[in-house]
């Protein structure tokens, strides 16, 4: 019995050891950027030193329950080991080990370190890159939104006595420039949050749940926002995350934190797939430190199209014997335009509508045209406006001005706004009842292009009446009948919204392309987009449009198409189109092209895809209708690259070989 007894007990020692052992390797794996702080700054990083000291030491004893004496044998022991390790800051056991001593130490439970080795210099040919280590530091409290609840933290910078570059977690500061770490040197730190605040970090993980949330839920920042808050309760009660908080800007989140970490996390991507470097001003404002590399981003899509440009697959391509006997191909695309406006300039410059972004979001003319808005808004009209009035001192000018908002207040106008937003959950086909109280930006959902009304303005004798050139709207009245002679006034009261979106759909579902319209649908325009969409890529071999009959008399004279086949949708042909347009019946019948059709006289190509794909994009309306152009761009293309490579993951797993065309048509080797 005596020996079963000191059996059992020697059992129970051996694994406290082996548990306090690993333990100690554990902590120091995650903390040696602070083994390497307290070396002396001529050592050689390489090689871990030969004992612990200071602070690091006296805390790895009180987690290990330790004497400091055991501690440096277990270090000259695992030192090797635990210096060569790559180190994991979502370490369960050590979170675990945090929260039982929180109140026993000061040291945070995660230290967000610049990603540098052995913390040298990064710039070339610095004298402190190959002679000592740096050791001027910054500690700043920060706050990380994790999937389990939000850690307080410590954020160090690192900076360089002798170029005086400024090293964070994130980026490096040069010159009032942020330049963010390539995935090579995040690779060397802890590529697992995301600097979204002054005091605010976001988890990677969850930057990615987010854009999953957007793209296949179609949630906003605020909703993602509120919801997280809402969950912290839980999330910290079942991780056991009791942290105590001194400062208020600490416990919530933000939806310009859920926006930016949104952003950046996309931008990263962006760069580590082209091997460029994002950079951005280090001063300014959050809101808008990233709107260029937005920008640049939206315009390298614009001028190389979306990465599934040159997308094909065995649904969208086709391989045919010809009537000559020969094997040809079918490449084909289905092109249709989306209802979903953004603000824009209220100005025409001859005729045509102004494409400069707006500086603010609830400006009506852009900065070239700002004077504008001191113009009376009436069509025709170059009076200046009354004091607190979009309109002049005109009667039948100001009169439409009081009626337009005498309509945008009466109860009927709250019953158009609930109808449109009802028509635009429609799109969805899913059939289900909006509740409208949660629907984002319902007071600001009606907004006209032009409004058209019929005003009566008594005149004196001989005065000039006022007239403009209606352009579009609806005609309403308002005004109870009297013997005064209505008179119809255009104007624009509102601000002006973009037409419609213009999408490029592959008909297996893959989006080759998007496009912002300003004043209509117009065949010119459509044109155009695809000449500059396939600008320097091969063009498909036939193009699916609904007012194809329009486009092929529109470019019937242009070679640019003339390899291009140009039929009308099917469902549009059959139902839409009169039997009378030659024209259309002549050159856009889709039976004009047997490629088209299978063996059992149906087609091979679902060209009713552009539309299914925008039952997707219009679910998007709420949230970026407010959004000024380089946000606006810039989360579309994100979705829609998003959209494609899930896209893409369905393509292969049904066995349809998605692949790519090169520049001149042939498919690309491996």
């Amino acid at each position: 019995m005596l020996d079963l007894t000191l059996s059992a007990s020697s059992s129970l020692e051996l694994r406290g050891k082996i548990e306090a052992l690993d333990r100690f390797q554990r902590i120091l794996t995650a903390h040696k950027d602070d083994i390497l702080h307290v070396m002396p700054s001529k050592a050689d990083p390489v090689d871990p030193p030969p004992k612990l000291v200071g602070s690091i030491l006296r805390f790895v004893c009180l987690m290990c329950g330790m004497e400091e004496e055991e501690a440096q044998r277990y270090w000259e022991l695992l030192r090797e080991a635990i210096w060569h390790c790559p180190k994991d800051l979502h370490d369960e056991a050590l979170s675990d080990l945090y929260r039982r001593f929180k109140n026993l130490t000061a040291r945070a439970e995660i230290i967000l370190w610049p990603p540098l080795p052995n913390h040298r210099c990064l710039t070339s040919g610095c004298h402190r890159q190959q002679t000592a280590m740096l050791t001027k530091t910054e500690n700043t409290d920060v706050l990380i939104f994790t999937s389990k609840g939000t850690i307080p933290s410590v954020a160090v910078q690192l900076t360089c006595d002798h170029c005086g570059v400024n090293y964070r977690h994130d980026y490096y500061v040069k010159e009032q420039k942020r330049y963010y770490y390539s995935a090579e040197q995040r690779a060397h730190g802890t590529d697992q949050y995301v600097q979204v605040g002054e005091h605010h970090f976001v988890e990677r993980d969850l930057c990615e749940a987010w854009t999953l949330s957007m793209l296949n839920a179609w949630v906003s920042n605020s909703n993602i926002a509120a919801q997280y808050n809402q969950m912290l309760p839980f999330l910290e009660r079942s991780h056991k995350h009791r942290y105590q908080y001194d400062y208020v800007w600490r416990k919530f989140m933000r939806p310009e934190h859920v926006w930016t970490a949104f952003a950046v996390h996309a931008l990263l991507q962006h760069h580590d797939r082209h091997g460029s470097t994002l950079v951005v001003p280090h001063g300014g404002l959050q809101d808008v430190r990233f709107k260029a590399a937005m920008e640049a981003r939206s315009t390298h899509i614009q001028e190389h199209g979306q990465e599934e440009l040159m997308h094909f697959c065995d649904k969208c391509c086709r391989q045919y014997v010809a009537e000559d006997g020969t094997t040809k191909r079918v490449w084909c695309v289905v092109v249709d335009g989306l209802t979903l406006g953004r603000p824009c300039c209220s100005a025409h410059i001859n005729g045509a509508p102004c494409t400069e972004p707006l500086g603010q979001r609830n400006d009506h003319f852009c900065r070239t045209h700002h004077d504008l808005h001191d113009v009376c808004r009436v069509r025709g009209c170059n009076s200046q406006i009354r004091p607190g009035a979009l309109t002049c001192a005109d009667p039948g000018h100001a009169a439409t001005e009081q009626a337009h908002k005498e309509r945008n207040t009466a109860s009927f106008r709250l019953k158009e706004r609930v109808n449109r937003i009802r028509e635009a959950n429609a799109m969805s086909g899913l059939g289900v009842e909006l509740d409208l109280t949660a629907v984002e930006g319902l007071d600001a959902l009606d907004e006209d292009q032009d409004v058209l009304l019929e005003v009566s303005v008594e005149r004196p004798p001989g005065s000039v009446s006022s007239t403009a050139q209606p352009l579009h709207g609806r005609p309403r009245s308002n005004s109870a009948p009297t013997a005064a002679p209505k008179v119809k006034i255009t104007a624009q009261l509102s601000r002006r919204r973009t037409h419609n979106e213009q999408l490029a759909v592959y008909p297996c579902g893959m989006i080759a392309g998007r496009a912002t319209f300003f004043f209509a649908e117009s065949i010119t325009a459509c044109a155009i987009f695809l000449k500059r969409l396939y600008l320097t890529a091969a063009k498909p071999d036939h193009l699916a449009y609904d007012t194809n009959c329009k486009l092929s008399w529109h470019v019937r004279n242009d070679p640019w198409f003339d390899s291009i086949g140009l039929s009308v949708d099917v469902f549009h042909f059959n139902s839409k189109h009169s039997e009378e347009d030659r024209w259309c019946r002549e050159h856009c019948d889709p039976n004009n092209w047997p490629e088209l059709k299978t063996d059992d006289g149906g087609y091979f190509f679902n060209t009713s895809i552009a539309e299914q794909t925008n039952s997707w994009l219009g679910r998007y309306h709420s949230m970026c209708r407010e959004m000024l152009p380089f946000r606006y761009d810039f989360f579309l293309d994100e979705m829609i690259r998003r959209r494609n490579i899930v896209t893409k993951e369905k393509l292969t797993r049904d066995g349809l070989h998605p692949w790519y065309f090169s520049a001149d048509g042939r498919p690309a080797q491996i």
